[in-house]
């Protein structure tokens, strides 16, 4: 899902836009490409330690981004609780493209 949608959601929810979350999640999109960067940032785990406060928009902001992604590029319901959980979804789906070996 683009960012433009990601926002848009912001907008509808908050009325007003979050792209510093936006851009922080998915920071390590030109990295590893595709569905590979998932595994930094969208899951819970990530969230948490970026947004402790669980009740502000930002956190709840990012959260609305991951279900999103999740729903719109696999038609599944997920929020992964942490990187291993992320990992084993996107190995369950044949998304992963290269070994955990292979990130540095």
């Amino acid at each position: 899902m683009d960012w433009k949608k990601h926002k848009a959601i912001d907008r509808i929810i908050f009325g007003k836009e979050y792209p510093e979350v936006h851009k922080w999640i998915d920071e390590f999109f030109p990295k590893y490409q595709d569905w590979e960067h998932w595994k930094e940032r969208h899951h819970l785990a990530a969230i948490e330690e970026k947004y402790p406060d669980q009740t502000s928009e930002e956190f709840l902001s990012a959260i609305l981004h991951v279900i999103c992604d999740w729903v719109a590029h696999e038609r599944e319901f997920e929020l992964p609780k942490d990187k291993e959980e992320t990992l084993e979804i996107l190995s369950y789906y044949n998304l992963l493209t290269r070994s955990e070996d292979d990130e540095s």
